[in-house]
């Protein structure tokens, strides 16, 4: 955030928090995909059975639904208010940076419950169903963005507005 003469300016943050979180998005798609092959790949091997990674399937579409939700909900937010002046810009920003810690942190639990879903073949590096790249860039975005910062910032933020 800048000031300049009394009004605030968010020079592009908001674009950068949704294209980021757009990137880490679609990493959980790819994970979710692979993990969603590999599961029905073991039900056609025993059909009328249900494998047991599915239920670990299941559970991965729960942290993948949030980043969805939550980046569409900046989306809306940001398209909403582009051609405008925000009145309330410090709220807006502390929005995007949670968008942001959000993220980020979803990233490795899809990255995770997706590697369990595929099973060793996950988490081999020389298996076609292999995880390894994603789950590793899934645990560095909470590190690339450093959550502390952006959580500082947002803790500085909302110790000074009357809500939250």
């Amino acid at each position: 955030v800048r000031a300049d003469g009394g009004d605030i300016s968010i020079d592009g943050q908001p674009i950068a928090h949704i294209l980021r979180g757009s990137v880490w998005l679609g990493l959980a798609e790819v994970a979710a995909s692979k993990a969603h092959k590999t599961v029905l790949k073991q039900a056609r091997k025993t059909i009328g059975t249900l494998p047991p990674a599915a239920t670990r399937l299941a559970e991965l579409t729960i942290p993948l639904q949030q980043m969805r939700d939550t980046l569409a909900e900046a989306i809306r937010e940001f398209d909403d208010k582009k051609d405008t002046i925000d009145a309330d810009g410090l709220a807006s920003l502390t929005r995007m940076e949670t968008l942001t810690v959000s993220v980020a942190n979803l990233l490795p639990d899809v990255g995770c419950r997706a590697v369990v879903s595929c099973g060793i073949n996950g988490y081999r590096q020389d298996s076609p169903e292999t995880l390894s790249r994603v789950l590793r860039d899934s645990y560095a975005a909470p590190v690339m963005i450093n959550n502390d910062r952006a959580l500082r910032n947002n803790a500085i933020r909302l110790v000074g507005r009357k809500e939250i």
